[in-house]
């Protein structure tokens, strides 16, 4: 999961990635944006008056850092996904009329970019996992004609789990899952910190490959 953050203050567009975990937090569950996701079209709470008297711990928290008005929208996909994107000011009397009306009538042109760049991502992640980066990223590049070969040096690294046949016999399924995800997740990760790749997972099996002509 992905969100992006802008402020007015510097400009900046900070990205915060979250693990899926987080929906079955408390944090999650007991916000609006739990309720945008489910059904809801829009949520607005002026952050006036004390704080106690408002009713999601993150709206305190806006409150303290001098915001006056918040409101969050929905965006619903083609698909049928559901995304939001939330408007924080810190205006005296917060948002105008015009200027709610202006936001909603943005919504079908900010969904279909959400939209766009969620579709880019899930490509270039697909493709990295079955490809490999390098390659997922020269297809992106249009690298996509038949008989286009480049030769390269390369080391190339594979392993698996010993015994993995007789553990996934024995083991209930959702621990042998739990297992794989764990194994992948070492593995991979110790290849990319020293400049590899990982090209395929294999059942229980890691390919990958160290490029020679890299530093």
């Amino acid at each position: 999961m992905r969100n992006f953050e802008w402020r007015t203050s510097d400009q900046a567009v900070t990205r915060i990635e979250r693990d899926y975990s987080v929906r079955g937090s408390a944090m999650y569950l007991n916000s609006r944006v739990k309720l945008i996701h489910d059904s809801e079209a829009a949520y607005r709470r002026r952050l006036v008056g004390p704080a106690e008297d408002l009713e999601f711990p993150v709206l305190r928290e806006f409150q303290a850092d001098g915001h006056s008005d918040y409101l969050l929208l929905n965006l619903r996909h083609c698909g049928g996904a559901v995304n939001f994107i939330s408007f924080l000011t810190d205006r005296p009397g917060g948002f105008s009329t015009a200027e709610l009306a202006l936001l909603h009538d943005l919504l079908p042109l900010l969904a279909l970019r959400v939209e766009l760049f969620s579709a880019q991502e899930s490509t270039r992640t697909l493709l990295t996992t079955y490809l490999g980066r390098e390659p997922a990223r020269r297809v992106l590049a249009g690298a996509v004609r038949r008989n286009q070969v480049e030769s390269i040096r390369a080391a190339v690294w594979f392993s698996d789990l010993r015994g993995f046949t007789l553990l996934s016999d024995r083991l209930p399924a959702a621990e042998v899952i739990a297992l794989l995800d764990e194994y992948f997740e070492l593995v991979g990760g110790l290849i990319e910190q020293r400049g590899g790749e990982v090209l395929k997972f294999l059942g229980d099996g890691v390919l990958g490959m160290f490029d020679a002509s890299r530093d």
